[in-house]
């Protein structure tokens, strides 16, 4: 009996997990994107990055094929999506200002809160739902 609440002591807390790195993430792709399933976005880490919120309130991470965010004029963006309105990595990003500065989204991935909203972002593991 010594020896189990012994290892119970040693072991890690169910809470401090450490974030999976963003390319070691599941790819995603968000439903319903062309029929308002996407209603905030946020800057990323940089210029190639963005967060999106869809319809449920989630929040992901995407990265995208260059810096298109470095030149934007406008703060509304547009996207494409594929035939079954899904925006997913093979969707575009564009600056609806320059519609002809187009970037493709390489990855989509689940995201915590981003930090513009109080939250760790892509630093910070995510929970199932």
């Amino acid at each position: 009996m010594m020896m189990f609440a012994l290892l119970l002591a040693f072991a890690p807390a169910q809470n401090a997990q450490s974030p999976v790195p963003v390319d070691k993430r599941p790819q995603v792709s968000i439903a319903f994107a062309s029929n308002g399933g996407l209603r905030n976005w946020t800057r990323g880490t940089d210029d190639s990055s963005l967060y999106v919120q869809d319809s449920r309130l989630r929040w992901y991470y995407v990265r995208l094929s260059g810096p298109c965010l470095k030149y934007m004029t406008s703060m509304s963006i547009g996207y494409t999506t594929d035939s079954n309105g899904s925006f997913d990595r093979f969707s575009h990003v564009f600056d609806l200002s320059q519609p002809e500065r187009v970037c493709g989204a390489e990855s989509i991935v689940r995201s915590a809160k981003p930090p513009q909203y109080g939250g760790k972002g892509i630093a910070e593991p995510v929970s199932g739902t």
